[in-house]
């Protein structure tokens, strides 16, 4: 019995965990999508600085074992259950 409530308990934690997770990465895609939107939108002096942030919120996301780097993907790369 006190097995299946570890593993429960366990099982919880994992999908809550796997959540948040999701719920800071679609903040994050939010932000950064705001962010391309300001600097396309720049008006102001060039900068070198406005570029370089341009560049590097376009880029591409890398995978480097299961951590994610900037920019980050609008899905996660697994299908997540919460049921």
């Amino acid at each position: 019995m006190c097995g299946t409530l570890i593993e429960l308990w366990d099982n919880v934690l994992q999908q809550q965990q796997r959540y948040e997770r999701e719920a800071a990465l679609s903040e994050i895609e939010h932000s950064r999508m705001m962010l391309l939107d300001k600097l396309k939108n720049y008006k102001g002096e060039h900068l070198e600085v406005i570029n370089e942030a341009s560049a590097f919120a376009g880029e591409a996301v890398e995978h480097n074992h299961d951590l994610m780097l900037p920019p980050y993907p609008t899905r996660l790369p697994y299908a997540a259950s919460f049921t």
